[in-house]
């Protein structure tokens, strides 16, 4: 696909993603939101996440200080917050240790940056202590179409792709075939897992499915006003490497065609 192509060209009618996540990790955790959020976070939540449903964590750990010593335990108890929009097929969270956003069903980038922003603009003003070391950005589709084996693919997925499937050990079936590649841009890196995940694994591969799993994040230190930038930024290049994925074939199916 050309780089200039424009963006509603780009979304499908028929739309492959399973789940879309953005995540922020912490430096270290924000105990004040253990037992109470901020009534401003909250409302900037409900804006567009409007059902609210704490709910309690457990957390062990074991410390072993000596070789002669027993472990010492210890049990903290925290609040996660949680919102969901109506009918629950997005979700927000916030713990002591990270916030994400989660579609289920996704149409627009634009619509998942707003509601993620908003309430990250809100919680970061609210807990200065708060200081991020990681942003992520998650796409993963899954390919049903076509009528074929569940092994043939060369008519959907971009030939490069299709190597692994090649492979076969005599007197087997496979039950899983995939491959992980993580790549360096610039100033993030992005994880591509693609592959036959088999949604029945251990058993041998029956269902025609074919996963395209992207991960763009940056891990180091970055201020709160480089989120919005550094997301478009993940998307951009998620949306680009879908595109050198797939085949014509696939994006008239996905268009309707």
């Amino acid at each position: 696909m050309s780089a200039d192509r424009q963006l509603d060209e780009l979304c499908y009618k028929n739309n492959p993603l399973k789940e879309v996540i953005a995540r922020i990790d912490f430096v270290s955790p924000v105990s004040a939101i253990d037992e109470k959020l901020a009534d401003e976070v909250s409302r900037a939540a409900m804006e567009s996440f409007p059902i609210s449903e704490p709910r309690l964590q457990v957390q062990d750990e074991f410390r072993l200080f000596t070789p002669a010593e027993a472990p010492q335990h210890s049990r903290e108890k925290f609040l996660s917050w949680n919102f969901f929009g109506e009918g629950r097929t997005k979700r927000f969270t916030l713990t002591r240790d990270h916030l994400f956003v989660v579609h289920n069903q996704y149409s627009r980038y634009e619509d998942l940056k707003g509601g993620f922003l908003s309430v990250c603009e809100a919680f970061f003003r609210q807990y200065r202590e708060a200081v991020p070391k990681r942003l992520g950005l998650r796409y993963l589709n899954e390919l049903t179409m076509g009528k074929e084996s569940p092994l043939q693919w060369s008519k959907y997925v971009a030939r490069d792709l299709l190597g692994l499937l090649k492979y076969d050990i005599a007197d087997s079936e496979p039950t899983r075939i995939s491959q992980t590649n993580v790549v360096a841009f610039e100033d993030f890196k992005m994880r591509f897992s693609f592959g036959i995940m088999n949604p029945d694994f251990p058993a041998p591969i029956r269902k025609r499915q074919f996963v395209l799993d992207y991960d763009a994040y940056f891990l180091g230190s970055f201020s709160t006003q480089e989120i919005e930038p550094k997301l478009a930024v993940f998307h951009d290049r998620i949306q680009r490497t879908f595109e050198d994925s797939i085949t014509d074939k696939t994006r008239e199916l996905l268009h309707g065609k």
